[in-house]
Order: structure tokens, then sequence, then C-alpha cells
């Protein structure tokens, strides 16, 4: 009696082992999703390849259960393929998709790729290439120069894509270097040596350049200064974010909302130019221990806003200012 129980339990284990093992093999298809990545197939190849498409590719595979099974409970696969070299391109379309996968000896190599959607794919081909462009100082300068400024180099190397290159029509513009953005405080002239960044905007994204900076050196002449006289410069009280909500008014001088004063100001002929486009004015810089000060009659010195360049003379005379509590009227 027992040997027949211990026969029924192995027969039904055997049975058992023999069902689930045949499910496992059951042949299955699924739908994947697949996320392509692409690199060149050859190993000393300089070409990038840049997908387009964003959405994941519907990949249909068939195989064993247990080798399916576990794709189904993946999300989204990523999958690399690589290619055989070919131009740049920023539209290059792969229609052999479906043989790029099957041939790909990656996660479904031992499983049927059946179908793939979409059938293409457009991926952009580039390479980084390398080129000397030349360097010089951006025209006009309109500072005074003792000694010219002097470059320590006259070409860079720069770094880009190749389909920039096309762009452009093969042709390596020049560089200009904004030197005198360097030399703006340097008012009293004499000897310089500064590093200008070397400005890349026209080579594209991502362009780089051997060396960043080109070193310049020379020697500024004194420049002249000029002084001017403006008349009725506007100044108004001004207060931070945190008392806009106070029920108060200001009132300044003789009781209205704007004071005015002549300054004297002082810069080169082209600092004082830039007045025309962008005029001085003045505020009241109010602080919390002068905000309290209600009703009382206070003598606020003014801060002065002027284009870069341009700096005060002297200092006029500070502005009478009352504040009122709008409640109290």
């Amino acid at each position: 009696m027992i040997n027949q129980v211990k026969l029924l339990s192995i027969t039904a284990f055997l049975t058992l082992l023999i069902w689930v093992t045949a499910d496992q093999l059951q042949v299955v298809s699924a739908t994947v999703n697949v996320s392509l990545r692409f690199e060149p197939r050859d190993a000393d190849s300089t070409m990038v390849v840049r997908p387009t498409h964003a959405e994941p590719f519907e990949v249909v595979v068939s195989g064993p259960r247990r080798a399916v099974q576990p794709l189904q409970d993946m999300q989204t696969m990523t999958l690399t393929l690589r290619l055989a070299d070919r131009p740049t391109n920023p539209r290059e379309v792969l229609a052999d998709l479906l043989s790029l996968l099957r041939e790909e000896p990656g996660p479904l190599k031992d499983l049927v790729i059946e179908s793939v959607h979409p059938t293409d794919a457009v991926v952009a081909v580039d390479r980084w290439i390398e080129v000397d462009a030349s360097v010089a100082i951006a025209q006009p300068m309109r500072l005074a120069y003792e000694i010219p400024p002097e470059l320590e180099s006259s070409t860079v190397k720069v770094r880009l894509w190749e389909s920039r290159m096309k762009d452009l029509g093969g042709r390596i513009p020049p560089i200009d270097l904004p030197l005198e953005r360097n030399l703006a405080e340097l008012r009293e002239g004499g000897d310089f040596s500064v590093r200008v960044t070397v400005p890349l905007e026209a080579f594209g994204e991502g362009a780089t350049s051997e060396p960043r900076a080109v070193k310049v050196t020379g020697r500024l002449a004194a420049q002249k200064l000029e002084t001017r006289e403006l008349g009725l410069v506007a100044i108004r009280a001004c207060v931070g974010f945190d008392y806009l909500n106070r029920r108060i008014r200001f009132e300044v001088e003789s009781g209205g909302t704007v004071a005015t004063r002549k300054i004297t100001v002082q810069g080169t002929p082209e600092a004082l130019r830039k007045l025309a486009q962008t005029p001085a004015y003045g505020v009241l810089n109010l602080r919390e221990e002068e905000i309290k000060r209600v009703g009382e009659d206070q003598f606020i010195q003014p801060d002065f806003f002027l284009p870069e360049g341009v700096t005060m003379v002297g200092k006029p005379e500070p502005v009478k200012l009352r504040i009122v509590s709008i409640s109290e009227e």
C-alpha cells in the first residue's frame, strides 16, 4: 500500500513537471516595446548616429513561453543596433530595420523576430571633425592704443559637426574676438594682457575650440574723458516687494511723486552717447527704519542709475521725502 502511494506521488509529480515544462516550451508570440540606440559596427569608426524617432518601436517576437514571458513584463527594452559606416546625412532612412534586428546578437537573439513597426527608422548620421580657423580682433576698434593689440595665436582648432560644416558650404568663417569688452574698465590706459574667449556660435551646437581663449597683449592710450551736465533727472521712491501692500504713499519735495535734480556725469564720448538710448534716472532706496517714520520729513540721498562707462561727478542735494499713511487721509 505504501509503495502504491509512493508510485502515485511520483507519477503526479512527473505529470506536473511534464505539464509545466511543456507549458514553458510552448511557442507564443508577443509585442515588445523597443527603444533603439545605434552605434558604428566598426570600432575605429568616427560615425555618430542619433535617432530622430522618439517613440519606441513595436517588435513582434515568437518563441518558447519561458523566453518570451520576461520580455512581456518589461515596459520598454533598450536595444543597440550596430551600423556599417555611411556618409553624413541629417535624415538617413534605415529601410532594412527588420534585418538589422535579426542580425543583432542581443536579448532577442534566441527568438524569432516576425515584424517591427514602424518598418523604417530615421536617424541623423554625423561625425565630429576638426578644422583650423583664423582669429582676429573684432572691428571697428573704438579705443585708442599706444601699442596695437597682438594675438598670441592667429588660429585655433575648432571641433564641430561635419553636418554644420556642410551647412557652411565647406567654408570656415573667421572668428572675431570681442577684445574691447574685456578692456572696458581700463580707462586710465596702460599695458594689458587678457585672455579673450573664442566665440563659436557660427560653428553650431556643441562646437569647441583649442585653445578656448586667445591671449591678447597691448597698451591702451589714456582715454579722454568728457564731463556733461544732465538737467532734470527724475527721482522716485523705491521699496522692496515686502512693503508694496502697506497702506502708505510717498510725497517728495513739494508734494509730488517725482523729484528732479541736475547731475554732472563723466565718461568717454562713446559712453556718454549711450545716454540717448538709456537715460539716467534716480531712486530713493528706502529701508525699514525710514519707512517706519510715517508723517516725518526725511532727507534721502538718491542713487542714480547710469549707462555702463558713465560715472557721477560729485553728489546732488538730498531729496525731501514724507511718507503718508493712506488710512489717515
